[in-house]
């Protein structure tokens, strides 16, 4: 009786979610008090890819969150925005090119998409490719790219051999990407460069051969099923962790 009763509210749960949840109009720009069952990350699962503004493309961003920058002249603590620190004083380090992160992007993805990681923007799942955002970086830095590219340069600096010794994961145009297998990838002003019209099957063997670890793989968009089931799951669990 309890295995038919679980199996009932299942069933349930799955006409609520799929058919009579996503009809109701739900303000995303309610205040979160984080004891609401569903999070900002969680509304991704009814709010898909359906906004008029969805396009073939998705955003990245030309930095890598795991680098490790040196070199630091100074340290910035005044209004966060960083179109005015990129007017002052243009970089903390000897690197020009990176991301500020002070997150001047953030608020303008209407998708939520981007999020701040170690100092530096980063593009999630949730990009629809609405280019929004583009022109929020002062450094240039944000980059629409097709759809289904499997890998993308994160990084934007033209400082060459200059770079090693300033950034763990600053481009030093090696070309080492840069196989006999494919010409997807070049190198142009001492910075590594993606054809996307190429076959990008050697997207793998680059991103291996790169020692700055620059090329990077895409992220990969979690399926609304697995993610459904997930949110299920946890629903369930935080519902018999208060009893």
């Amino acid at each position: 009786m309890i295995f038919l009763l679980t199996i009932l509210a299942g069933l349930v749960l799955v006409y609520f979610f799929l058919f009579i949840f996503p009809s109701k109009s739900v303000d995303k720009e309610i205040a979160y008090s984080g004891k609401e069952i569903f999070s900002k990350n969680d509304l991704d699962i009814v709010y898909t890819e359906s906004s008029a503004h969805a396009t073939n493309m998705k955003a990245v961003v030309k930095c890598s969150p795991q680098r490790s920058v040196v070199a630091k002249g100074f340290t910035y603590a005044d209004v966060q925005d960083c179109r005015l620190f990129k007017n002052v004083y243009e970089s903390e380090s000897k690197c020009r090119w990176g991301c500020i992160g002070f997150g001047s992007c953030v608020p303008v993805c209407p998708q939520e998409a981007i999020v701040i990681e170690s100092h530096t923007a980063v593009i999630t799942s949730s990009c629809i490719g609405c280019g929004k955002c583009v022109d929020s970086c002062p450094n240039g830095l944000i980059e629409l790219i097709p759809k289904d590219a499997a890998y993308y340069i994160a990084c934007a600096a033209h400082g060459g051999d200059m770079m090693k010794p300033v950034c763990s994961n600053g481009c030093t145009g090696c070309g080492k990407c840069n196989t006999s297998e494919s010409d997807a990838f070049s190198v142009k002003n001492a910075l590594a460069k993606i054809n996307y019209r190429k076959d990008l099957q050697a997207g793998a063997k680059a991103s291996a051969a790169c020692p700055a670890k620059c090329i990077v793989e895409c992220v990969k968009k979690e399926k609304n099923s697995f993610k459904f089931w997930n949110l299920c799951y946890r629903m369930l669990h935080n519902g018999k962790s208060d009893d």
